[in-house]
């Protein structure tokens, strides 16, 4: 029963995800009123799952991706590229924005419905079940580690003496970015190779003992 229930529970998370995909990412992907409300829509819901505290914490993540991708609408716009003035660039970018939000925030709300105790229930080899576990484990170890990484980064001399400008603000968050990126990929290996050496000292443990009984 309790392989059923998660088994249930990661097809109606995927149905959804692919049914956002395909209307506000395919179906209503020029509509500023869709992509307005999708973005209000999950914004509550993010609260509503969370907290409003921890909701603003993880859109922090993804500031400078949106900065920078505003800068580079700002140019097009500038530049009238394809033919096309400033104003029809700033509503573009203003859909793509909250499109991007929306998608990021979207499958964050997702993810926090599924916990390891699902993903050990689902009725798949352990070899194929390690890379669910691992993605996991990771997703939340990125979510606990931006606070410690943003506080540290934000004691750099650097840092310190350009905090109020917006310049230096928009670097830091890039460094804490980078920072997470590269922890991030070591957390992979570390955690990776854990998981194959209790798979192949435990499971495999176990699968002797059976072939003896």
């Amino acid at each position: 029963m309790p392989s059923l229930n998660s088994s249930f529970k990661l097809a109606l998370l995927l149905f959804l995800a692919l049914l956002f995909i395909c209307l506000f990412c395919i179906l209503w992907l020029d509509s500023g009123l869709a992509q307005g409300l999708a973005l209000a829509g999950i914004s509550v819901a993010g609260i509503v799952r969370t907290s409003p505290r921890q909701f603003f914490q993880e859109l922090r993540l993804f500031a400078s991706f949106v900065v920078l991708m505003g800068l580079f609408y700002l140019i097009f716009g500038i530049f009238s590229l394809n033919g096309h003035p400033l104003s029809w660039w700033s509503i573009f970018a203003a859909k793509r924005l909250a499109l991007f939000l929306s998608t990021l925030l979207t499958f964050n709300v997702l993810l926090s419905f599924i916990s390891m105790e699902d993903i050990f229930a689902l009725p798949i080899a352990v070899g194929r079940k390690k890379y669910l576990l691992l993605g996991s484990s990771l997703y939340s170890t990125s979510r606990n580690a931006m606070e410690n990484i943003e506080l540290h980064t934000s004691l750099f001399p650097e840092n310190q003496q350009q905090k109020c400008s917006m310049g230096g603000r928009f670097r830091r968050q890039l460094i804490s970015i980078l920072t997470l990126i590269f922890y991030i990929l070591r957390e992979a290996e570390l955690q990776g190779e854990l998981m194959d050496n209790r798979i192949q000292h435990c499971f495999t443990t176990e699968k002797m003992r059976g072939k003896k009984k």
